[in-house]
């Protein structure tokens, strides 16, 4: 019974703030992401492949230093990564700096991003 209110409630409101949710969808900010790896260790080569579900466009990224890594690389695609894959940014000393991308122009669309260590 409370669960049938809550729908008639929520197509309720859906319908009477229809364009107002909507607007407010659009000119939110994306939630910030966090991804951490663990285990890693110098010499070996590990990647971690990140899908965001459908296709977006890449703006900033910030990875910090890390004295334990001595390379890191980016790279991204749409459809698959021998087809149409771009390295965007290549750091060979990750341990002594921050790796910093800011407001990428043109913003690459991708929808996989690769990080190699």
């Amino acid at each position: 019974m409370f669960f049938s209110r809550l729908k008639l409630i929520q197509s309720i409101t859906v319908k009477s703030y229809g364009d107002t949710l909507f607007l407010n969808y659009f000119f939110q900010l994306p939630q910030a992401q966090m991804l951490v790896m663990e285990r890693l260790h110098s010499g070996a080569r590990h990647h971690v492949v990140l899908d965001f579900g459908c296709i977006v466009q890449l703006t900033d990224i910030l990875i910090p230093s890390c004295a334990e890594l001595s390379s890191l690389s980016i790279d991204v695609w749409i459809r698959g990564e021998e087809q149409d894959a771009q390295r965007i940014a290549v750091v060979p000393d990750i341990d002594l700096v921050n790796c910093v991308l800011k407001d990428l122009l043109p913003p690459p669309l991708c929808q996989y991003v690769k990080v190699r260590t």
